[in-house]
C-alpha cells in the first residue's frame, strides 16, 4: 500500500469520525441527517467493520434501511435544489423545516 493510499484511508476515517458525530448530534433534522448519511455511505470507512451499509447504519444508530434511505434522498434533493438554483441563477429555494 502505497503512502497515498494510506493517506486516503486516514482522511476517509476522519471525515467517517466527524460525519458520524455530526449523525448523532443532528439525528432530529432530516436534512443534515441525510447529509452525514451520505458522506458515511461515500467515504466507505463503514466496510471494516460492516458487510453492508444498513447494517453499520442500523448498529450504530438505531436506523432501518428504508429510513436511511428516505433520508439520503430528501438530502439529495436538497442539493438538487441549490444546484439547479445556482446554474439557473434563481433565488434558492426554501427548504422545507420537516418532512410532511
Amino acid at each position: 500500500m502505497s503512502v497515498s493510499d494510506r493517506l486516503l484511508i486516514a482522511a476517509n476515517r476522519e471525515k467517517h469520525k466527524a460525519a458520524c458525530r455530526e449523525l448523532r448530534k443532528h439525528l432530529p433534522s432530516f436534512l443534515i441527517v441525510g447529509e452525514q448519511l451520505m458522506i458515511i455511505r461515500d467515504a466507505g470507512v463503514w466496510q471494516e467493520t460492516h458487510k453492508t451499509l444498513e447494517a453499520f447504519i442500523n448498529d450504530e444508530f438505531g436506523l432501518e434501511k428504508s429510513r436511511a434511505y428516505q433520508l439520503i434522498s430528501a438530502a439529495t434533493v436538497k442539493a438538487n435544489l441549490f444546484n439547479l438554483s445556482t446554474n439557473c441563477g434563481l433565488e434558492l429555494p426554501i427548504l422545507p423545516s420537516n418532512e410532511g
